[in-house]
């Protein structure tokens, strides 16, 4: 006996074709956008973070070099963190003396460089003093780092609410040896830190501070 198979199944028209191909190619560029945008994010990243990271040294530099041209001591150049304005970096002249905000006028015609302002959406997130469990600034805020004669090591200012400054430098009790500049974005979860040791050393690397 034999079983005839009745044959009911119809092809693709060509119009069906063209839409799936079509469906295709749409999901595919919006995942290639999307890596691009990613990758873009994540590029702009860490050309900031390294760019911080280059600024910071720079003032170290200046004041070494700083230390060739003049005897006079307790002199150099810093850079200026703000939690409140967490899109713009400051540079500064180091006077003789403690840290005081005045010296980051911009009148001031000691001014090393021009401010720094971060690209697309990255910004400065966190900033550890000591490491995060020890003492995280937060969003009022504020640490200056800077370099001062006639031995070119760290120095950190900080505020907690803008407007008290307290330097705590070596030996003292409870000096603050380490500082960690978180920066991220508003586009990718990733993050980059720059660390700043007490003995001069700088350093980027991915990750957040608390890592």
């Amino acid at each position: 006996m034999r079983f005839k198979l009745k044959k009911n199944f119809k092809g693709f028209t060509l119009i069906e074709i063209i839409v799936v191909l079509a469906l295709i190619a749409i999901l595919g560029s919006i995942t290639i956008m999307s890596d691009y945008k990613t990758n873009k994010s994540k590029n702009s990243l860490l050309v900031d973070t390294e760019a911080i990271a280059i600024e910071i040294r720079d003032m170290q530099n200046r004041t070494s070099n700083f230390l060739q041209n003049t005897m006079i001591n307790n002199l150099g150049y810093g850079i200026f963190f703000n939690l409140n304005n967490p899109l713009k970096i400051e540079t500064f002249f180091k006077k003789e003396g403690d840290f005081d905000i005045s010296e980051l006028s911009s009148m001031n015609s000691m001014k090393p460089t021009d401010d720094f302002i971060f690209n697309l959406n990255n910004s400065i997130k966190k900033i550890c003093l000591n490491g995060c469990s020890t003492k995280e600034l937060y969003p009022q805020g504020k640490l200056a780092i800077y370099f001062i004669k006639p031995r070119p090591y760290a120095h950190f200012s900080y505020s907690d609410d803008g407007l008290t400054y307290y330097t705590d430098l070596y030996p003292s009790y409870n000096a603050i040896n380490h500082a960690c500049i978180e920066v991220g974005s508003e586009s990718i979860t990733d993050t980059r830190r720059i660390d700043i040791y007490y003995i001069g050393q700088i350093s980027f690397s991915f990750g957040s501070c608390e890592n």
